[in-house]
Order: structure tokens, then sequence, then C-alpha cells
């Protein structure tokens, strides 16, 4: 039956490469041994060594993520696993914290963001012509679905991260609006503005080979000096 399946890839990562890493990875998770990790984030120019005590690994948007109790920062934190260079397990062990589930470490987020603090209140209402879509999925595990008169929908969830419902609640374009809280609201208004200001205008297309001013023929005849 497989060339009757499909799946779409729009944002595939490729984990052969690291698949040794993978397997120091989940041996240190299992055998509880703390492990130093090559890391380079998104932004660093150079890669970091921490010391974490790994404690499972999460699956989101098909990339993985190492949940680690990172003993350099003091907290449990994500690693995108894509960007761990290097993995050596330590021969000492460590003592896992005594309540720590990842189910109940991802409550908060809509994805793998962390923020510490009580929930809020988000809710997000839907045009009808996304209503049955975004009806047909769970979302996160306190969602609330209130059908509207109008055949729209309002969703309402309890998160204590609202980095990752910005960005989703702006996939929806016109058809979701962020009701609350207010930060939430301002800052999808925010973004929309500034999107709309950039249509505001004719787009500019920089002909292939001048990004950079143009060939060395066109700066000639700009400074009217003839090409040889």
């Amino acid at each position: 039956m497989a060339p009757h399946f499909h799946a779409t890839a729009p944002r595939l990562s490729n984990y052969a490469p690291q698949s040794q890493l993978l397997d120091d990875l989940l041996v240190a998770i299992e055998d509880k041994k703390v492990t130093d990790i090559v890391y380079r984030s998104q932004r660093a120019t150079e890669p970091v060594t921490y010391e974490v005590c790994p404690l499972g690994i999460v699956r989101h948007r098909s990339s993985l993520y190492l949940v680690a109790d990172s003993r350099s920062h003091g907290e449990v934190r994500n690693f995108k696993v894509n960007r761990i260079e290097e993995v050596t397990i330590s021969p000492f062990p460590f003592r896992p914290p005594a309540d720590f589930n990842l189910g109940d470490f991802f409550s908060g987020s809509f994805g793998v963001y962390q923020e510490s603090g009580e929930p809020v209140l988000v809710r997000i209402r839907f045009s009808a012509e996304v209503a049955r879509y975004v009806s047909e999925g769970e979302w996160h595990s306190s969602q609330k679905l209130l059908p509207q008169s109008d055949g729209g929908l309002i969703l309402e969830l309890e998160l204590t991260s609202l980095k990752e419902i910005k960005s989703w609640v702006l996939s929806f374009g016109q058809h979701a609006e962020a009701l609350a809280p207010a930060g939430l609201r301002e800052e999808v208004a925010g973004v929309l503005t500034s999107a709309i200001l950039q249509y505001n205008h004719p787009a500019t297309l920089t002909p292939p080979g001048q990004e950079s001013g143009g060939s060395g023929k066109a700066k000639a005849r700009r400074k009217g000096i003839r090409p040889r």
C-alpha cells in the first residue's frame, strides 16, 4: 500500500546524518547520565557546550527537540536536535525531578516555547469560512469550542506562552481575530499594520545581477567611462 500514501513535506528535518547523535541522546535519557552537548543556537556565531540532564525527546512540526535539565542555565530547557553538533555522555548519573512529566511540562504551550507564570485565557474568533477546519482539530488540551450564530467559532485556550499562538492566528489572515488577552490582540494588530504598510506602494523588483549596484559596465556608463 505504500505507493498509495503520500505525506506532504513543507518543512521536514533530515536526521540521517545525526543518527549516532540521536542514539547517544536516547542512551543518556534511558541511563539517566549527565551529558555534555555542543549546541549552536539560531543567533549564535559559535557553538557552546552545555552540561545537561536529558529528560526526553519531543517531536514538533517534524522537528525533534531535546528536553533537558540544563545545569548551565539552572532550568529545564528545549534544545533543537538539528542544532546539537556533539554529544558526550559522562559516567555520572543524575536523578530526574520527581514530579517531572513531559506532558505537564508543555501543558501551557501551544508548541514548544516555554514561559513561566500562570496561564492566561486566550480567545480567538474564527470566521465561518474556517470554523469547520478549526473545530476538526484538537489544538490544545484546554481548548473550548464556542459556535457562533453567524457560523463562526470562538476558540478558548489557557496558555502561559503566546509566541506560537500569535503566528498561528496570523496564518488565518482575515479569518481569525485575537480577542484576548489584550497584549496578544495588540501584537497581532501590530504585525498586520506593518504588513499593510508594505503593500501600500508598488512592488520594486531589482533585476538579476544588479543587487549590488549592477555590472561593471553599467557602473562605468554611469560614471561616463568607456568600458574596454
